[in-house]
């Protein structure tokens, strides 16, 4: 049986400069300093025995450093090995390679025909052998170059982002075993179990043990027996190994280091592994790559231009309760989602907390905590995760409702993007980041469509992909027998204000908008595509206390410059509410890193036992007119028309034919409520200009629309409306009813009106509609 080695290389750590490494290595003409063209000639002019001629310039090679293919045939060192490879190492034969380093395919110290020849086999997919630099370096520094044999079969993975990572380019079909805790990821690894060639070798998270151990022997010896062998192991690092590194390195496996959990290392190592496997895979691995490589550089751009003064401070959590370290996978996610770790512990692991106190030193410090938690992919219900008892250390923390849990069984750049959704929701929404993981699920991760009823699996229906307090607050309140009884009806207002806003809200970021299929007696709101966006109501038992928490995050904001630039501002439009306060920012600056000017609101407040919140944005601002509308919108505000002289305008002799007639004003009417009704006060017209109008509007509309009818009323003119005209034949008689519900300019218009004439039509009380709308005081 064929084996191959590792081949470990050593090499020095030259400069270190913004946070990176850079390493080279020796190669080339050694550190001699002179050019092959240039012997040591007495006779040659440009030596030292010519002192008056310059020595010509040296050129040396470029070093070897660690790229995102790093795989020697990759001359151009880019993401692909295709033919203009192939051209360059043929302009480069007979040399060291030059500033070419990754032309040299064999490693051998010089450019051939046979560094040619292996990277058309690459090309091909034809067996050769393969040298590579793995992703050892960011764990040891050193420069680890691997040979294996091409194209890679029978590989195995240890760690469940390892296995998952292979599913994006169908690396299952070369993964003859894998090494994870295959009980947390019954769905994720459902592509591996069912597809009847890979085998779970054991359910160790991230390393051998001594189970594994056997059953990896055992597979090597099956396959030894058909003439083959595991071509390789793909290891997180040597931990992974436990105490069999040296055993494996003495039966001849290579081991290829990847670090498959880091949000930028892992879409290269998917991109080397995907390539390594054969060309069909190297082209899904370079798509899948260049996706991810996309927004994660799009993130890069919206965040670097933030100073730390506006960045997210957060701490990260694993195991529930778990401190992580800087260089943690955790951590990890927050940095690369623009945060600065406010813990900063060094080392990569995490210990637990030991006592409340461990977690309240970071009261006053933090926005966000990150919980990192693996829920394959399944939707969690979130009073699971928020009533365990495993966190009760953290409700001592300030901002234990601004904790989430993060989905760790997402693909990596998903976890950046949704938790970037959650650090900077004015720069990049939940909507985005579900439409990405959309994205990935249909390209690349189809295997899923199979494991929901529906046949296409829908990231927004069929997974947890980030878990808030808020989420939590939304299923106790369905399911709390404790409602809060309260004169006031968030349904009534989230649909009030979906009425007046449809329209507008089209033009606002991340339409489209509706109203939550969750939406229920304590709690309502109108969201954004992925909710980012909203007008909430919620009841609770003290709103006031909700309020002014909120009301003090609002008022430290204004006369504050915003991330995006522009001055916070304090909203100056009131409403009926008991209390309200807010604030918008437009941004000054025309473009910053590639982010489009935006205006940005927030406003809260309250009446009775209800909490009332709106968060909108609009590019590429929000004008004076836009808020004013939102905030009435909000809740109810006096209409600011008098009802009683509204009455007093309308023509009554539009009314003599009517049933009841004559009609007057009655005499209690006044600015906020006004009737014209018969002589019984049974049949009127009534002028509802209160606060509480669109509400009674609501009510009353779906009132008459539940009442049988003959024609329905054209409502030209209203902002709202329903209409009917109803035959009605008791004991033989016969008459006509008419009834309407409108909104007008904040009012509501209430008609119930009756005529005993046997000819009756639409237009007749059509007729009625208009004249109350030319009585309407200017």
């Amino acid at each position: 049986m064929e084996k191959t080695h590792i081949i470990a290389i050593i090499i020095a750590l030259i400069a270190v400069a913004g946070g990176a490494a850079v390493f080279l290595m020796t190669q080339g003409n050694g550190g001699d300093n002179k050019t092959p063209d240039t012997p040591d000639n007495p006779d040659n002019p440009d030596t030292p025995d010519n002192p008056d001629v310059p020595d010509p310039p040296v050129i040396p090679d470029k070093p070897l450093e660690k790229i995102a293919l790093s795989i020697f045939g990759n001359a151009n060192e880019d993401y692909v090995i295709d033919q203009k490879d192939v051209d360059i190492i043929q302009s480069l034969i007979g040399t060291s390679g030059g500033q070419h380093p990754y032309a040299d395919a064999d490693r051998d110290g010089k450019i051939t025909s046979e560094d040619v020849s292996i990277v058309k086999k690459i090309i091909a997919g034809e067996k050769t052998t393969v040298m590579l630099v793995d992703q050892h370096i960011y764990d040891t520094g050193e420069m680890n170059i691997v040979s294996v044999n091409y194209p890679l079969e029978n590989f195995v993975a240890i760690n469940p982002d390892m296995v998952q990572m292979t599913f994006v380019f169908d690396g299952d079909e070369k993964m003859a075993g894998y090494i994870a805790n295959q009980s947390s990821y019954e769905v994720t690894f459902s592509k591996a179990d069912k597809n009847g060639f890979t085998r779970c070798l054991g359910t160790s998270p991230r390393a051998i043990s001594q189970p594994e151990w056997t059953a990896f022997k055992n597979l090597d010896a099956e396959l030894y027996s058909k003439g083959q062998s595991v071509g390789g192991i793909l290891a997180y690092n040597e931990t992974a190994l436990g105490d069999y590194k040296d055993d494996i390195a003495k039966i001849g496996i290579p081991v290829i280091y990847i670090r498959c959990t880091d949000p930028v290392y892992s879409v290269d190592g998917a991109l080397l592994i995907g390539t390594l496997l054969g060309p069909g895979y190297a082209k899904k691995a370079y798509e899948f790559s260049q996706d991810c490589r996309e927004v994660i550089e799009n993130v890069d751009k919206a965040i670097n231009g933030l100073s730390d003064d506006k960045k997210i401070k957060f701490v990260a959590l694993c195991m529930w309760c778990y401190m992580s370290q800087h260089e943690s996978q955790y951590t990890k996610i927050g940095l690369q989602s623009g945060g600065i770790d406010e813990a900063n512990l060094p080392g990569n692991s995490s210990s637990k907390l030991e006592g409340p106190e461990a977690i309240t030193t970071y009261n006053g410090k933090i926005d966000y905590i990150l919980n990192c938690r693996t829920c394959d992919f399944v939707n969690v219900d979130p009073v699971s995760l928020w009533d365990n008892s495993k966190i009760d250390i953290l409700r001592k923390s300030s901002e234990f409702e601004n904790m989430f849990f993060l989905n760790m069984s997402l693909p990596t750049a998903c976890r950046v993007l949704y938790t970037v959704s959650m650090f900077y929701p004015d720069i990049i929404g939940v909507a985005e980041a579900d439409a990405f993981f959309q994205k990935i699920v249909d390209k690349y991760l189809t295997y899923l469509n199979s494991t929901v009823e529906s046949g296409h699996f829908n990231v927004k229906t069929d997974v947890m992909t980030i878990c808030t307090y808020q989420d939590y607050l939304d299923v106790k309140g369905e399911d709390n027998p404790d409602d809060i009884v309260s004169d006031i009806d968030p349904k009534a207002l989230a649909e009030r204000f979906y009425s007046v806003m449809k329209d507008d809200l089209a033009a606002y970021s991340y339409a489209p908008y509706n109203l939550s299929e969750d939406n229920n007696s304590q709690t309502a709101s109108v969201i954004s595509e992925g909710s980012t966006y909203y007008a909430k109501y919620t009841l609770m038992e003290n709103p006031k206390e909700a309020y002014e928490v909120l009301k003090a995050q609002y008022a430290a904001k204004v006369g504050t410059v915003s991330r995006v630039g522009g001055i916070c501002t304090e909203i100056p439009y009131t409403t009926e509410l008991t209390e309200g306060y807010g604030y918008y920012v437009n941004s000054d600056i025309e473009d910053v890193n590639d982010v489009k000017k935006l205006g940005n609101m927030y406003y809260a407040g309250y009446i009775d036992k209800c909490l009332v919140e709106i968060h909108f944005v609009k590019k590429p601002e929000l004008a004076m007119e836009d808020i004013e509308k939102l905030i009435f919108a909000t809740y109810p505000v006096s209409s600011g028309k008098s009802a009683k002289s509204w009455a007093e305008a309308f023509d009554l002799s539009k009314l003599s034919q009517y049933s009841g007639a004559p009609y007057a004003v009655t005499a209690d009417s006044n600015d906020s409520f006004a009737k014209i009704a018969d002589s019984e006060n049974k049949r009127y017209i009534a002028i509802d200009a209160s606060a509480g109008a669109a509400e009674n509007f609501k009510k009353t509309k779906a009132e008459y629309m539940e009442k049988g009818n003959n024609f329905v009323l054209d409502t030209a003119g209203y902002d709202d409306g329903y209409g009917i005209g109803a035959l009605r034949t008791p004991n033989a008689m016969q008459f006509h009813m008419v009834y309407f519900a409108g909104l007008k300019d904040g009012c509501f218009i209430d008609v119930v009106l009756r005529i005993d004439s046997g000819e009756y039509t639409a237009s007749d009380a059509e007729q009625i509609l208009k004249a109350i709308l030319g009585a309407e005081p200017a």
